[in-house]
């Protein structure tokens, strides 16, 4: 069986597979969308690579033919990438802004809860599995007090 044909025969099979289990929603017309133009040009964009990845839950080495475990190996990644190609551009700009953010917290702090941020992680099913909540307040100021002040305390 040609390359194109394992691709399409198991993006049916898992595209039919949703609809059992999710019935026909907007994710189903926007793989279907995908695979259509997959049949006609033989030629699969990056960003359709992600979207039905991740909505499909499925590793793209699947996808392909190259393993027979459907199980995503990093299943964050796949579903960030499924989101992120489905923004808009400014959406997208925003995103990446937030990510380099983030990025700059972790590599400059050692502890999120000292930074004051909440961190929620969820399940594939959009359930809260936990959340950190930032330390209580220090009883110290952590703003030097004006210089005055210092001088009028000494003497």
């Amino acid at each position: 069986m040609s390359a194109k044909k394992t691709i399409i025969s198991r993006l049916e099979t898992l595209i039919t597979e949703y609809v059992g289990a999710n019935g026909i929603d907007s994710n189903v017309s926007k793989m279907t969308k995908i695979l259509d133009v997959y049949k006609s040009t033989e030629k699969i964009s990056f960003y359709d690579f992600a979207v039905i990845s991740g909505i499909l839950k499925v590793s793209p080495d699947y996808i392909i033919g190259i393993t027979d475990d459907r199980t995503p190996e990093d299943g964050l990644l796949v579903r960030l990438l499924s989101s992120a190609a489905r923004l808009n551009h400014e959406s997208l700009v925003a995103l990446c802004r937030k990510s380099e953010s983030f990025l700059d917290i972790q590599e400059n702090l050692i502890d999120y809860d000292q930074a004051g941020i909440v961190i929620s992680e969820y399940s594939t099913e959009g359930d809260l599995i936990s959340q950190t909540f930032p330390r209580e307040p220090s009883e110290y100021s952590m703003v030097a007090e004006e210089k005055n002040k210092y001088k009028n305390d000494e003497e």
